[in-house]
């Protein structure tokens, strides 16, 4: 998601861009990662993320 509106950036009170977030279904987030995040390697690390 790219939030263009600055919403979710000030509901988690985050910050650095490009930063791509993990967030759990409870709402936390459980990892982060700096940086520009590929498509490739969202398509090869995803799963890791779905299953934890």
């Amino acid at each position: 998601m790219i939030d263009r509106t600055g919403a979710v950036t000030a509901e988690y009170e985050v910050s650095g861009t490009p930063t791509t977030y993990f967030i759990a279904p409870d709402g936390t987030i459980v990892d982060e990662l700096s940086g520009v995040v590929s498509e490739r390697w969202l398509e090869e690390n995803i799963d890791d993320y779905i299953s934890s």
